[in-house]
């Protein structure tokens, strides 16, 4: 197999993990196809999502296989454009709702008042 070759540093009881996984799957061959396999798992399930620095913005948000099989369904069946999209509409819907939203303002203009006041 053509590729790069990386070090991993692991422990003696990591070691023993993975290769009692092998092991137990005769459709792995060797610790670096398993590595292999994790790695691209791993990243494709997180989607390469971050948080940020400031830990505003982006987030990751672990969501039960079922529910996020419905999500995807949705926009594969064009509902949606995207998951985020959905999750975003969600959010505004549940934490924005006209209620919430004048609660919220009120809120802001009364810290706003008790800022100038003390100026």
């Amino acid at each position: 197999m053509e590729g790069e070759r990386i070090t991993l540093r692991l422990e003696g009881e990591d070691l023993e993990l993975i290769d009692d996984f092998i092991d137990g799957h005769p459709e792995i061959s060797n610790r670096s196809q398993l590595a292999r396999i994790a790695l691209r798992a791993f990243i494709e399930r997180d989607g390469g999502a971050r948080v940020d620095g400031s830990g505003r913005g982006e987030m990751v948000l672990k969501v039960p296989p079922a529910v996020r099989s419905i999500m995807e369904g949705m926009v594969e069946d064009g509902y949606y454009n995207s998951v985020e999209e959905m999750v975003v509409e969600c959010l505004r819907k549940e934490f924005l709702s006209k209620d919430n939203l004048e609660k919220v303002k009120d809120e802001h203009f009364q810290k706003g008042r008790q800022i100038m006041a003390k100026m």
